[in-house]
């Protein structure tokens, strides 16, 4: 049995065995990217202490279940050719922004990459949209209220989106994430420090490889 064939027989295996038919809770007219996935997978780990061992314990099949409910990808191609989903686990004082990378399972028939000249649109499991290069710049950002009450999920989406076309910045955030993330946050919170990182003293911005996907789990709200 050659290495595909044993994860097919593993996930078959699992299978048997998995307990979980609605993971998602995605409507039927529902369309989901990976960013709304993980949050509702967030929350059901956060609500449920069972649900909760069995991902920390097989975080790449329940991945696939998931993906498959959610973005309509099958599961066996997911385990395929992602070989190790790693949970970061966060706390009070650490957390993390992972930077997507597209898997392979877009809807779309083209490749998604990230290049100056990108057309509009969004890959399908990366959930990153690549804006032309016209549309490039800071200006994209959302406009601040000056009351910094905006959120961590949609800093880190303006985050991560503008990481996809700007080279120094996704550089920036790589090697200098102390930096570069509450610089970019204080920006969209009108020079205001956003609640949530009052007690953070790490930062930690890792970036995906094309078979291996990071699971960011907040500590709960």
């Amino acid at each position: 049995m050659n290495s595909i064939e044993q994860v097919e027989h593993d996930l078959s295996s699992f299978l048997q065995t998995w307990s979980f038919p609605d993971i998602v809770e995605k409507r039927a007219d529902e369309r989901m990217t990976r960013e709304d996935m993980n949050h509702r997978l967030v929350r059901r780990i956060h609500g449920d202490a069972l649900f909760r061992r069995e991902f920390l314990a097989h975080p790449r099949f329940v991945f696939a279940i998931a993906v498959e409910q959610s973005l309509g990808i099958d599961k066996y191609a997911f385990v395929k050719n992602i070989e190790r989903v790693e949970v970061l686990q966060e706390t009070s004082r650490q957390l993390y922004l992972v930077l997507p990378a597209c898997h392979r399972g877009c809807r779309r028939e083209e490749v998604c990459e990230a290049p100056a000249e990108a057309v509009a649109g969004s890959c399908h499991v990366c959930g990153i949209t690549f804006p032309r290069a016209a549309e490039s710049s800071c200006s994209e950002q959302r406009p601040s209220s000056g009351t910094g009450a905006v959120s961590r999920r949609e800093i880190e989406e303006q985050m991560t989106k503008r990481a996809g076309f700007d080279a120094s910045f996704r550089e920036a955030l790589l090697t200098r994430p102390a930096e570069a993330y509450p610089a970019f946050a204080r920006e969209l919170c009108g020079g205001h420090v956003p609640q949530y990182l009052e007690t953070v003293e790490d930062i930690r911005v890792l970036e995906e490889d094309v078979d291996e996907i990071y699971f960011r789990l907040p500590i709960r709200a």
